[in-house]
């Protein structure tokens, strides 16, 4: 199981809800979930530029997935594209 630099209780938490849906905490989304967290905010073509191990595809679909758990979330800022920060 890749980490989650928020803390092991943090991670444990996130795998187990992903395990019950039949998915894996994997390097690529611990490295999405980071790159959210130290940008504060970003678009998923920075994200990606930040997550070295994680292409735009998988950028895209492990936000979504992030969302879905409540992890992030994800404004429009004008007319561009979405920026996703840390949920609340």
């Amino acid at each position: 199981m890749a980490s989650v630099p928020t803390g092991d209780d943090e991670a444990a938490e996130l795998a187990r809800r992903l395990r019950a849906q039949g998915l894996r905490w994997t390097q690529q989304r611990a490295e999405v979930l980071a790159a959210v967290r130290a940008l504060g905010h970003g678009t998923p073509e920075q994200i990606a530029a930040a997550a070295p191990n994680a292409d735009l595809a998988t950028v895209y679909r492990t936000l979504e997935l992030l969302e879905d758990l409540g992890v992030v979330a994800h404004t429009h800022l004008d007319h561009g594209a979405p920026a996703y920060r840390p949920a609340d």
